[in-house]
Formats: C-alpha cells, sequence, structure tokens
C-alpha cells in the first residue's frame, strides 16, 4: 500500500504565460478538404476525428482489434476502434496515410511523432517554428482560450494562399 502525506495547507497552482502555453498547429488538407492538425511531440499515432471523416466523406473501417489510447494517466478506458486511410498534404507533399478514428476535442487530426520522423517534420521550440525538410511551415497562433482565433487564422491563410493562385494565373 502506497502512503502520501497529505498537507492541511492549499497549494496555489502556478499560472502560465499565453506563451508558454502554445503548441503548433498547422493547415493540411485531407483529401483536398483543409484540416486544423495538432502536432503532437508525445503522441506516437496519427488520428482524424469523426467529424472530420464525415466531412471529408472517408471509409471507416472497423479494426481486428481494438486497442486501448494509451495517455499519461492512470484508468483511461477509451479505445480505438475504426481506422481509415486518406491523402493528407502538406505544403507540397502529399502522402497516402492510415489514421485512427478517435474522439478530438479541439483539433481536426493529430500528427505524433512516427509520421514527424517519416516526413523531417521538426518542432524548434525556441524559435517557435515549424520546419519540414527544412522549409518552414505556417503555424497557426493559439492559446487554450483562442479555439476561434484559430480558425479565423485558418481561414484568414487559406484565403491568401487562393489569392496567390489567383494573381499567380493572371500573371501567366
Amino acid at each position: 500500500m502506497t502512503v502520501i502525506k497529505k498537507s492541511s495547507r492549499m497549494l496555489e497552482r502556478p499560472t502560465q504565460m499565453k506563451e508558454e502555453t502554445k503548441t503548433f498547429i498547422i493547415m493540411v488538407k485531407i483529401n483536398g478538404q483543409e484540416a486544423i492538425v495538432l502536432l503532437d511531440s508525445g503522441c506516437t499515432m496519427e488520428a482524424i476525428s469523426l467529424e472530420m471523416v464525415q466531412i471529408v466523406g472517408l471509409k471507416v473501417h472497423q479494426l481486428m482489434e481494438q486497442i486501448p489510447i494509451q495517455l499519461g494517466t492512470k484508468g483511461s478506458k477509451s479505445q480505438i476502434n475504426h481506422g481509415t486511410k486518406a491523402c493528407i498534404k502538406i505544403g507540397t507533399v502529399g502522402n497516402y496515410h492510415y489514421f485512427d478514428i478517435i474522439n478530438i476535442d479541439r483539433y481536426d487530426v493529430i500528427i505524433g511523432m512516427v509520421f514527424m520522423k517519416q516526413h523531417e517534420i521538426v518542432l524548434d521550440f525556441e524559435k517557435d517554428q515549424v520546419r519540414m525538410r527544412g522549409k518552414k511551415l505556417y503555424v497557426l497562433c493559439e492559446s487554450a482560450d483562442e479555439y476561434l482565433q484559430v480558425h479565423r487564422q485558418a481561414m484568414e491563410h487559406s484565403k491568401t494562399l487562393q489569392n496567390k493562385k489567383v494573381i499567380q494565373n493572371e500573371t501567366k
């Protein structure tokens, strides 16, 4: 039996600065549809939300074996029951890839370390940059209370890219 000493005094949890809680979020295309992606350096899988599966119209496959989702806490009972394959395009690189379908709260897709290593995606915490094969990727700014701002930034970035394509086509 484990014995822990409990203090009678309350402890205030330290607050974190907005910059300290920033995560790396990028835009990708899943089967041609814009998607908000969390790059998770502590994750060993690639996952897609059921909502994104429905939006894109992906086929859902039941897995032969249910896989428990391993979190850093005890007692988690979530399991992966379904998977899918989709074309993921990051910048100019496109790849057909397997995704676990899970209940994701704030993002369309989560990309883990296996995918990042395979595609040479580097998270530079010092410079707040993401690079893929040496090229800098556009990173969306986000903190816990600014989820809607991420969507607005994503839409603005998408419009900027579309405008650049229109200008390039007009100059040809």
